[in-house]
């Protein structure tokens, strides 16, 4: 089987799994490609060139709202549940008068997608720190450029996600003024795993294997970070370190955990229509 990863630590599990011989454990011969983003891999997915790939929760429900045969398989990380990490966070210029997250209503946030699936963390920041109905302006610039369009002035803030968040934390001319981690959406899916609905119906027990294997991974990762750091590196060929772990689900996903995601994002917009988790959830999963 062939997964498409990308280049992001949301594929954390699917590293371990296959560090560890968890895929190997369930009769499974697994390799990795790179290179396409999810939403580009989605076709390879459709007509077979992959079996799965991760993406984030808002692109995930975005292909179901568009009625594309894809099913989740699993949850591979959450929205941090703790507050002792920092994963996630914003960052303005350090001669800012933005002092906190609530200083950024009404000022402008680069980000690399205006449309609410690429907003709607950062208007979920402003309802978590006490303001309702905030007002940013959202400047549309590229993942590259986000640091320098604060620098420059032409944007006050950027939500930022390690490891970049820690680069820019280091840099004399930045600052952090607030951070998601523990306050946020705290354990909503955020970036779950797809298979075609073909390839789930015709190998139900390659996909239940494959599940099976992320699982012994995310308690892999909870019990030996530092191992998970070094596999993180090693896949992304950069150097890593704990505050680049994203948080792993404790249990295996339910489709209850796949229907509040849903339905936290319908109400940031999203998607525009109620969907049911059970009709796109892998068959199996548990309620």
């Amino acid at each position: 089987m062939t997964v498409a990863v990308g280049t992001s630590s949301g594929a954390l599990p699917i590293y371990v799994a296959m560090d560890q011989g968890y895929f190997a454990e369930e009769n499974l011969r697994v390799q990795t490609t790179t290179g396409a983003s999810a939403s580009a891999a989605i076709p390879q997915l459709i007509n077979g060139q992959v079996q799965f790939i991760p993406s984030g929760i808002a692109n995930v429900l975005q292909a179901v709202q568009q009625r594309l045969p894809v099913v989740v398989a699993s949850s591979l990380t959450v929205n941090q549940t703790t507050t002792d990490t920092k994963f996630a966070g914003f960052i303005t210029r350090s001669d800012s008068p933005v002092k906190s997250i609530v200083d950024l209503d009404g000022k402008t946030l680069a980000v690399n997608d205006v449309s609410p699936a690429g907003t709607f963390l950062s208007r979920a920041a402003f309802e978590a720190y006490g303001i309702q109905n905030a007002n940013p302006k959202f400047l549309e610039v590229r993942p590259t450029e986000a640091i320098a369009a604060v620098k420059k002035g032409t944007a006050d803030g950027v939500l930022l996600y390690q490891p970049i968040l820690q680069q820019a934390m280091a840099d004399p001319k930045m600052k952090a003024v607030g951070f998601l981690d523990g306050k946020v959406l705290p354990g909503l899916i955020q970036t779950a795993v797809i298979t075609s609905r073909s390839f789930a119906n015709d190998h139900p027990e390659a996909a239940s294997g494959f599940v099976k294997a992320i699982t012994k991974a995310c308690t892999y990762i909870s019990g030996h970070p530092d191992n998970a750091v070094r596999i993180l590196s090693d896949a992304l060929k950069r150097p890593m370190n704990r505050a680049d772990l994203p948080e792993c689900p404790a249990t295996p996903m339910t489709i209850t955990d796949l229907q509040n995601a849903t339905d936290t994002l319908r109400t940031y917009d999203v998607i525009k229509t109620k969907l049911d988790a059970a009709d796109f959830a892998l068959a199996g999963t548990e309620k």
